[in-house]
């Protein structure tokens, strides 16, 4: 898989249950992106970003479209793309 949605693989891994992840429109402008623990065995198995895993583990993880996740990482960004790479910026090893 190429591009940003390659970018995304990388911090989620499989389409399970160790990482949430979410992009959405900012209320105030521009775009967010964010990442949430889930399932920390799950997410070390797949060799995903440390900073992802030294998240506090949730597998309900609370979310809202001002701040993103509660206890993830997230960030903003002019552009959903430029959001995507900030975060991965953020987490990767």
């Amino acid at each position: 898989m190429n591009g940003i949605w390659g970018v995304v693989e990388k911090m989620v891994g499989l389409p399970d249950y160790a990482v949430c992840f979410s992009v959405w429109s900012w209320p105030d402008g521009g775009w967010m992106a964010g990442v949430a623990l889930m399932d920390r065995e799950y997410a070390e198995k797949q060799n995903l970003p440390r900073a992802i895993c030294a998240l506090e583990e949730d597998f309900d993880p609370a979310w809202n479209a001002c701040d993103g996740f509660k206890n993830g990482i997230n960030v903003h960004a002019p552009y959903p793309e430029e959001a995507v790479g900030a975060l991965y910026k953020r987490v990767k090893n």
